[in-house]
């Protein structure tokens, strides 16, 4: 090999490694602002809204990833909570939120059920891109242990030989313990009156001080516990490990009260794919190394992947709006 042959391949060498240098600055400098590559990203901490109070089951496990994806992206996940107006306050503030990957949401099914519940929610599902899924649970309907009736039967009766004595909580309109328990009602034949709370962790709390008597509440270990409670029935096909003598709804009678609720990790629609792509990622290793805590905790990994978490979605949403239209829920603003 002569010499001068192996001059024009070093300098065929230094001349590709300029372009990709130049190829790689022409590349961040088309980015829309806001947006990095990768391998940048995340350069600063990340804000995780959480659209409901403190306390309550979503803020749970909203800290419980989030702290676990602090660990793997090397960055902090701050949770902010931004109650009210049936989380649609926080749902819209990511949704309006710079599409940079550095504010997600961690929401419940709601989410995805306001747009098909309110007339102007102020944002659509597809505003946002999915990151992935965050865990499911079946719903369970709690009392205060002072009520005079135990189990689902009890409860019917009493209901329909007292009208106007019970009320329940609910955290809005729409809201899956609203959903459940206008379901339940409309089946079962009676009444109680609402009470609007902005989040779990208040609603528990005025449910143990007996402001409150019944509440829909998701399954975990933690709200299967509540002091001074009584757990009524499960929205599951079957009884939970975690509360092996608390009947199913339909067990009781009542088959078409199935059903929980979904969480899920959502940015901005708009967010630069390699940004989404890291986030899943660190997703994903944190479901894997909570997936056990989780579990104890009556919480559950979707088994599938994004995709048909993405396809559950809309079959879940369509379930919930012929739900909003039977019961006539259906809101203006």
């Amino acid at each position: 090999m002569s010499l001068s042959y192996l001059n024009a391949l070093v300098l065929d060498a230094k001349r590709s490694r300029l372009m990709t240098a130049m190829m790689g600055a022409l590349l961040c400098a088309a980015l829309p602002a806001g947006h990095t590559i990768a391998q940048d990203f995340p350069a600063k901490p990340i804000t995780m809204i959480v659209p409901y109070a403190p306390g309550g089951s979503t803020d749970v496990l909203g800290r419980m990833f989030a702290g676990r994806m602090s660990e793997l992206l090397k960055q902090q996940v701050i949770v902010e909570n931004r109650g009210g107006a049936g989380g649609m306050i926080g749902i819209r503030a990511v949704a309006n939120a710079p599409a940079d990957g550095y504010t997600i949401l961690y929401s419940t099914s709601i989410v995805a059920i306001n747009p098909v519940l309110y007339k102007k929610p102020g944002y659509k599902f597809d505003d946002f891109a999915i990151i992935g899924p965050g865990g499911q649970f079946p719903y369970v309907l709690i009392a205060h242990e002072g009520v005079p009736f135990r189990g689902v039967g009890e409860l019917v009766a009493y209901a329909k030989a007292n009208p106007g004595k019970l009320n329940y909580a609910s955290l809005g309109k729409g809201s899956p313990t609203q959903l459940f328990m206008a379901r339940f009602m409309a089946v079962a034949g009676f009444d109680a009156v609402e009470i609007t709370y902005s989040g779990a962790g208040p609603a528990n709390k005025d449910l143990m001080g007996g402001q409150v008597q019944l509440q829909f509440t998701g399954a975990t270990a933690a709200n299967m516990t509540l002091a001074r409670s009584v757990s009524i029935g499960i929205t599951d096909e079957q009884r939970l490990s975690i509360a092996p003598n608390v009947p199913t709804f339909k067990e009781a009678g009542y088959p078409t009260m199935l059903g929980g609720t979904w969480f899920a990790l959502l940015a901005p629609v708009k967010t630069a794919a390699p940004n989404i792509a890291r986030l899943r990622v660190a997703l994903v290793s944190a479901s894997r190394d909570l997936k056990d805590k989780l579990a104890a905790n009556g919480t559950f990994l979707f088994p599938g992947k994004v995709e048909e978490f993405a396809a559950y979605v809309k079959q879940d949403t369509a379930r919930w709006e012929t739900d909003i239209k039977r019961l006539g829920l259906a809101l203006d603003d």
